[in-house]
């Protein structure tokens, strides 16, 4: 049975925003069109990248699946699936005002008896797969490209979340104390990012060159007493941003080799940087990103660690490879981290028709200009911090 969500609600409802209400029902539509391609009678959501999209501004956990919430869309209706012990919230708190209807079970019944419901003597387009709708057709790839093509609303929603992600980042870089343990202050970049309403996605903070030995290294009990590079994947809205930010401790000797490296990346980043643009094949924009690899004497660094990914709804939506015939399409975002030796870089930016748009940029930090065929490209330098 579909419940008039207003009669279960204890308060009043948060006001949807305009802008919102407008993105869930354009988003309704493309759905609509795909359920009437694939000659379908409705579309079942229940991976949570998919929820945070089609709400236009959830935040559930992507990773590990919701224990009971899904939505259903149909042609011309849209509803939750859900529990009883977070309907009212959900209704109270975020989709209120969006025109969704709910169909809700009680805690205690198994999450199939629902489903079973809902998919009876329907034939549905999934987002996952379904083992009792026998009818349905599992096309995760299409609701993929969708994600990634950012509306406005979205698209601002990203620049805000940009600001307060490297502003934690920079924040926590610029305090830290020689001496720290990596997990300290990961712990206070967590802590800024709570602050600012982000949620802390993956953290990492490498010390003293770790991450020339272990490329993926996140954090540990070791101390950083020479050097720390400080990095935040945070979510808001659904959406994802990373930035990265790199601190010398003054005063520590045997560090030329470092600075030296830093700048070979600079290069690296600042190329990747100004090819991403709109309508250009990934494996032409690789090419000259090797090319800057192999100019500096450095022709395996590649090889160590991937160099960027597609991120939006998911922190990474998909790994851009070397061979890749993918164009880069407007309104995708990319995260380029490139790293030499134990030195990385990373911010997160929107592709355009021109240059694109840097939604991480550096603020109250130094920065590095590099020409890239005549054309400046501002780039986050190290931050030289004195020794407390």
């Amino acid at each position: 049975m579909l419940l008039d969500p207003a009669q279960h609600s204890s308060g009043e409802f948060v006001l949807a925003n305009v802008d919102r209400l407008e993105d869930v029902d354009r988003k309704h539509r493309q759905l609509a069109d795909l359920i009437a391609v694939w000659e379908c009678d409705g579309c079942l959501l229940r991976d949570p990248a998919n929820i945070n999209w089609f709400t236009s501004g959830m935040s559930r956990p992507v990773g590990a699946e919701h224990r009971s919430l899904a939505l259903y869309i149909s042609h011309d209706a849209r509803a939750v699936l859900c529990d009883n012990t977070e309907s009212l919230e959900l209704f109270d708190q975020e989709l209120g005002g969006l025109g969704f209807s709910l169909k809700q079970r009680p805690w205690f019944e198994p999450r199939e008896m629902l489903l079973d419901e809902i998919s009876r003597n329907r034939r549905l387009l999934l987002d996952a797969p379904l083992r009792l709708a026998e009818e349905g057709l599992v096309r995760p790839g299409i609701f993929g490209e969708l994600r990634c093509q950012l509306s406005p609303v979205e698209r601002e929603r990203l620049r805000r979340l940009g600001t307060r992600v490297a502003h934690a980042v920079e924040a926590t870089a610029r305090t830290l104390i020689a001496g720290q343990s990596e997990n300290e202050i990961v712990g206070q970049l967590a802590h800024r990012l709570l602050r600012q309403n982000v949620q802390p996605v993956r953290l990492r903070v490498i010390g003293d060159g770790r991450l020339g030995h272990y490329r993926q290294w996140e954090r540990s009990a070791a101390p950083c007493t020479r050097w720390a590079i400080v990095s935040a994947c945070g979510m808001a809205d659904g959406l994802h941003v990373t930035a990265t930010r790199t601190v010398v401790f003054e005063g520590v000797t045997g560090m030329d080799g470092v600075l030296a490296q830093y700048e070979q990346l600079g290069l690296v980043a600042a190329t990747a940087r100004f090819f991403s643009r709109r309508g250009e094949v990934f494996g032409d924009i690789w090419k000259r990103v090797r090319r800057i690899y192999e100019k500096q004497d450095l022709p395996n660094e590649w090889l160590y660690a991937d160099q960027v990914d597609m991120i939006g709804y998911r922190p990474l939506e998909e790994s851009l490879l070397p061979d890749s015939v993918q164009p880069l399409e407007e309104h995708t975002v990319l995260h380029w981290h490139p790293s030499v030796g134990g030195c990385l870089l990373g911010d997160t930016m929107l592709v355009t028709d021109s240059e694109p748009e840097v939604v991480t940029p550096p603020t109250d930090w130094p920065v590095m200009t590099i020409e890239v065929r005549g054309n400046p490209v501002r780039i986050p330098d190290l931050l030289m911090r004195p020794t407390e």
